[in-house]
């Protein structure tokens, strides 16, 4: 995350360190603040920098490249719960417009866009994806195990809700290795019935 050379002529005004802005960062999804409500007397550059800033990593493939670092060491420090992976993709508002952003009926016809994300048993995040609101979530499913199997990393399980209910999502995902299961408050990802029976079954032992 280390800022790329200043020019040397007209360099401008000096840049808040990278680490300043990624603790703004890391401190608004810690609180769930908006930009706008970042505490300067905290000692955090102003809201619209952070912002800013992230972008800017994120447009140069740093975030990627930070999420994989953190997964590399949790794993490698035995952290990470392998057995387990849970798919889900919230929307996320995004009233100016974007690139990715696209009026869902499911989300009161507002524009928006969804995080698609995987985490580990324990939480921890694996890999996400941006995607538009009206998007089904079947499209990202396979794209996120991929990424994670591209790493080196095979999850055991994959639990996801009923919107990644499909034959050939289970079809794909069995081939890949990995079991489709229920999450606790949804549908399983195949529609079998043997499936749901076994998922039952699965989830009776573990109470």
């Amino acid at each position: 995350m280390v800022d790329p050379p200043r020019r040397t002529r007209n360099p401008g005004r000096r840049r808040y360190p990278p680490r300043a802005c990624l603790e703004g960062v890391l401190y608004l999804l810690y609180t769930g603040l908006r930009y706008v409500d970042l505490p300067r007397e905290l000692g955090f550059p102003s809201g619209e920098t952070c912002r800013r800033r992230l972008h800017e990593w994120i447009e140069r493939g740093v975030w990627a490249q930070a999420l994989a670092l953190l997964v590399a060491e949790l794993d490698r420090r035995g952290r990470l719960d392998w057995s387990r992976v849970v798919v889900d993709a919230p929307f996320v508002d995004a009233k100016k417009g974007g690139d990715l952003v696209e009026r869902s009926p499911v989300n009161r016809g507002f524009p928006s866009s969804k995080y698609h994300l995987a985490v580990e048993r324990n939480r921890w995040p694996l890999q996400v994806r941006l995607g538009p609101g009206n998007e089904n979530e079947r499209a990202h499913l396979l794209p996120l195990i991929d990424a994670l199997r591209a790493t080196g990393y095979r999850p055991g399980e994959v639990w996801a809700d009923r919107g990644y209910c499909s034959d050939h999502l289970r079809k794909q995902l069995r081939r890949a290795g990995s079991r489709p299961r229920p999450v606790a408050a949804g549908a399983p990802v195949s529609r079998s019935r043997q499936d749901r029976q076994a998922a039952a079954a699965h989830a009776a032992g573990n109470q």
